[in-house]
């Protein structure tokens, strides 16, 4: 049984930084740890593999990492020892409570179930008009986080999904609904918008004509972070 109360939030810290100077897949294949499919540790607008982070942080704690097989994950596990540190970890138990048991994506005025497919569809296009929005402002800045709350309310329907498994699905979307429109990526576009992966944000940086969109694909809290994709579309022209 590991000894839990060695390790304290700066060995969390510790293991998340290495998570970041790494990048996500290399530090699970190192420390040979399964991304993480329900549970997952929330710092800012940040998630990490919570059973990941704490095996590493049990090592910065004792000078030996612990494997995936000697411990568990889930919330009696890893999400436990993490919440009792301080740290805030989303799990399935964390969706809207007063929805309706049955469905994972519903109507806010009646629970009524939504099909998945028919909540991307209405998602996109207010994920559009957001990041439009956005774009319009100088230096304006949303978060994934942000706007995946945006869309849900501006739209009614929600879902107990957690935010990382389907707004980056919303967001390819867009970017394939700008590119079926012909609107010219940032390649050829002027002026531009500066595009950073480390700051897991939508950044306008110019007087308002450029919408970018971070893609990460329909199973984001599946793939690593390798495998996200950047798509920055010109919006001169069009609004």
């Amino acid at each position: 049984m590991p000894n839990w109360g060695a390790v304290r939030p700066e060995h969390v810290h510790a293991a998340v930084a290495e998570s970041d100077r790494l990048g996500r897949q290399e530090f699970l294949d190192r420390y040979h740890f399964r991304p993480a499919r329900d549970y997952l540790l929330v710092l800012g607008d940040r998630y990490y593999d919570s059973k990941a982070v704490l095996g590493v942080a049990y090592g910065y704690a004792s000078g030996r990492p612990l494997t995936w097989q000697e411990f568990t994950g889930g919330d009696g596990g890893a999400a436990r020892v993490l919440r009792g540190l301080g740290f805030q970890v989303d799990g399935p138990e964390d969706g809207d409570r007063t929805a309706p048991a049955r469905s994972g994506t519903y109507r806010e005025s009646d629970g009524a179930s939504v099909s998945f497919p028919e909540a991307q569809t209405l998602w996109m296009a207010a994920g559009r008009e957001r990041l439009v929005a956005t774009a319009r402002v100088y230096h304006a800045v949303t978060t994934y986080k942000e706007l995946a709350e945006e869309v849900q309310a501006d739209t009614g329907v929600r879902t107990k999904m957690l935010m990382m498994n389907w707004i980056g699905g919303v967001l390819g979307l867009v970017a394939e609904g700008c590119a079926s429109r012909g609107e010219r990526s940032e390649s050829r576009a002027k002026p531009r918008s500066r595009v950073s992966r480390s700051s897991n944000v939508t950044r306008s940086n110019n007087t308002g004509f450029a919408l970018r969109s971070i893609t990460m694909g329909a199973r984001i809290g599946y793939k690593p972070s390798a495998c996200f994709s950047i798509r920055v579309w010109s919006m001169d022209g069009v609004m």
